[in-house]
């Protein structure tokens, strides 16, 4: 059995250590014969930096790698120098942007035994391409993550500008350089267009969308079962469940991405990673996270506790603004949603998003209790599964207790004690925009609600009104039901409203629970529960 090329991202370490490559060379194939300047937009794990190394490989002429692959007796083979830059590996934040570029582009005139004379990193750049041209044909230029230097300091304008403008000088002369290269590919998990140096990049051929080159990264269905075969057998032995049940929880956890409606892939990382344990976890959120999607979330100032059927036109997959960065545009670009399905009015495309898989939204849902709840990762999961065991044990009192533990910190963080700084104040006035938010206290019970494994279906609505929440464990159906203050007046509701009619004949325990809130002291106050009798 071949191994999983788990945390691998050259081509040439799969092959040396037997493990298994998903070929994509018959899709790279048709990638190189459009010859041209070419542009992908993936999430984080999605293999971008394969696809690059694959290509360099092509490009540099090394047959014999591809000796067991699709393209390796359909292209005409040649050696073209290459110009590599990889912006996640290269730690620029010593040196500086400008003074990283150059001394990568000097590497690699080393490597081809050229010397750079010039100072500037357009001028370096220029040169390099120039030399390479005459001393060994068309170069073949490949960037990964060239945005890496922008999403990095994201919070940090002043930064972000800086870096913005080495961009756009670095990358301006390419398009005055076409008769010199043989191909352009860039990757990234924005569009380059409508970005402020998107005049430097307005000749590169999109292929985040284009119907060609859906699956150019990702694992199909048909690839998982060819490639991953033994691995499947191996794992549903393990776990001790059928082939197909095996199948079937493996798509609801990692399949479900897709830039066309039509085509969805599974993400590679989750699913090696899920092989190599064999049990189905959140490998996602560890490594796909952005550390400042949190603080944009909280700042964002309303809700957005689901992010299912949003509906966008094609203006929005070019949103990139550093001075105004929208949250569902970014929420696509860090892989939160996906396309699911594309409305066409008329000839135009209406396209609509939604969370990928259950991995995928459970990390949402957790980066949202910890944006809305001002606590940390393991604080939001200790919670979480207290709560959790509550609903299964009929615990209302560690409910409440655990609800209060997310609420804790919640009065500070919005009011903050000490107010005498600008930055304290600056702050302040976001925070007090944050908490005029009305929902905010049902939004957190929701969000645990969403998280904890038992069946949640919230805002139901009912003949007499909105029932704010229905919980179902094995055991115990809770009908749900939140106000501010008044933990009488909630279980009121219940009664009043004739939501308890449609649970009358439940085989499970019925319970109606009142949770009030204290606005003063920000927390909950008090929780009443009835059986149902």
């Amino acid at each position: 059995m071949k191994k999983l090329p788990l945390g691998y991202q050259s081509l040439v370490q799969i092959i040396e250590n037997e493990c298994i490559y998903v070929d994509k060379t018959e899709l790279i194939y048709q990638l190189i014969e459009l010859k041209g300047y070419f542009f992908l937009a993936r999430p984080k794990g999605f293999g971008k930096s394969l696809l690059i190394n694959t290509l360099r490989h092509i490009f540099e002429g090394n047959k014999e790698l591809f000796k067991d692959l699709w393209i390796y007796d359909k292209i005409d083979w040649k050696t073209h120098p290459v110009i590599h830059l990889d912006f996640s590996s290269i730690d620029y934040k010593k040196l500086g942007l400008a003074e990283t570029i150059k001394k990568e582009l000097e590497q690699i005139a080393n490597q081809y035994e050229l010397i750079l004379k010039k100072n500037t990193v357009r001028e370096k750049f220029v040169e390099l391409i120039t030399k390479l041209e005459a001393n060994y044909g068309q170069v073949a230029i490949l960037v990964d993550e060239y945005d890496k230097p922008l999403v990095d300091c994201i919070l940090d304008h002043s930064k972000a500008k800086e870096n913005r403008q080495i961009l756009r000088d670095f990358y301006g002369i390419l398009k005055y350089l076409g008769d010199k290269l043989s191909i352009l590919f860039i990757t990234g998990n924005s569009k380059p267009f409508r970005t402020p140096f998107s005049s430097a990049l307005d000749n590169l051929t999109d292929l985040t969308l284009h119907p060609q080159f859906v699956n150019l990264t990702g694992i199909t269905q048909n690839e998982l079962l060819h490639y991953f075969d033994e691995y499947i057998t191996a794992t549903h032995q393990h776990m001790g469940i059928s082939r197909e049940q095996l199948l079937i929880k493996i798509k609801r956890w990692y399949d479900g991405y897709s830039w066309d409606g039509k085509n969805f892939v599974y993400n590679p990382f989750s699913l090696l990673s899920f092989f190599q344990q064999q049990i189905f976890r959140n490998f996602w959120f560890a490594t796909a996270t952005p550390t400042f999607l949190v603080k944009k979330i909280r700042g964002y100032g309303k809700p957005i506790e689901s992010v299912e059927e949003h509906t966008v036109s094609d203006e929005f997959f070019d949103q990139f603004e550093l001075d105004s960065m929208d949250i569902y545009p970014l929420l696509f670009q860090t892989g939160y949603t996906t396309v699911k399905k594309i409305k066409m009015r008329g000839v135009i495309p209406r396209y609509v998003l939604g969370y990928p898989n259950n991995e995928v939204r459970r990390s949402f849902v957790h980066n949202l209790l910890e944006a809305y709840s001002f606590q940390q990762t393991t604080t939001v999961n200790t919670a979480v599964l207290k709560i959790e065991d509550a609903l299964y044990e009929k615990d209302i009192e560690l409910l409440v207790e655990q609800l209060n533990v997310l609420f804790a910190d919640i009065s500070y963080h919005l009011f903050p004690r000490k107010k005498s700084s600008k930055k304290q104040l600056e702050e302040e006035a976001l925070q007090k925009e944050f908490l005029a938010w009305e929902g905010y206290f049902h939004t957190i019970i929701y969000l645990v609600l969403q998280f904890v494994g038992v069946y949640i279906d919230c805002e139901v609505t009912k003949r007499k009104g909105r029932l704010d929440a229905i919980v179902q464990t094995e055991d115990y159906l809770y009908i749900m039901e939140f106000k501010l203050d008044s933990v009488e007046a909630a279980l009121q509701q219940i009664k009043d409203g004739g939501y308890v009619d449609s649970y009358r004949n439940s085989p499970k325990e019925v319970l109606l629970v009142g949770i009030a809130f204290d606005r003063e002291k920000k927390e909950v106050k008090k929780a009443i529960v009835e059986t149902l009798l």
